[in-house]
């Protein structure tokens, strides 16, 4: 795959996003992933006010993901002090990924016992 032409791409969205676009057994995919960021900054969450490294929420927060993975610490660091668009943005990439897969509203309703028939609020 080596020959083949590599799209650069950043992704906002979750873990298994990078996954498909980033492991292909043992090739890349065609895909370099510039930067992913994820885990749990939702859209309301990326445009709301940060919170202060020196509040007793950072620290909370902090301290709960101490022991989760460099990815998870990452984002949440992000997410807290709103300054993961920089990350996003320091490389420019041929696309950007967006995924809210994970950002479930409860769009569909179901009119009656008919596990069958839904239809949108």
């Amino acid at each position: 795959m080596s020959s083949e032409l590599k799209n650069h791409i950043s992704i906002f969205g979750v873990c298994c996003t990078r996954d498909v676009f980033g492991f292909h057994g043992d090739t890349e995919g065609g895909y370099i992933i510039d930067s992913c960021i994820g885990g749990g900054i939702s859209p309301i969450s990326a445009v709301s006010s940060p919170t202060s490294e020196d509040s007793e929420l950072f620290r909370d927060q902090v301290l709960r993901i101490s022991t989760y993975s460099n990815f998870v610490k990452r984002n949440s660091y992000f997410n807290l002090v709103k300054n993961w668009m920089p990350f996003l943005t320091r490389k420019k990439s041929d696309y950007l990924v967006i995924d809210m897969g994970s950002m479930r509203f409860p769009l569909m309703q179901n009119k009656s016992d008919d596990k069958e028939f839904f239809y949108i609020k």
